[in-house]
């Protein structure tokens, strides 16, 4: 399995600003492991062809965010 490296002071700064402009307040976050398919391709292969990464996770309260559509 592949691994993406976790997420950076920079990534973090985009992550909490988009949402702090999304949402027009501070919304807390939290870093989650996931197991992901990068290719369509992939997805008739098995879960061990999968990548982990770090993906940002928040609740949403009023309006839906972008990333869970």
């Amino acid at each position: 399995m592949a691994v993406i490296p976790d997420i950076n002071k920079t990534e973090k700064w985009l992550i909490e600003t988009t949402l702090k402009e999304g949402y027009g307040e501070t919304r807390p976050y939290q870093l989650a492991d996931a197991e992901i398919r990068l290719q369509s391709a992939e997805r008739s292969r098995h879960v061990a062809d999968s990548t982990r990464a770090l993906l940002p996770a928040w609740q949403r309260r009023q309006k839906q965010n972008t990333f869970n559509q």
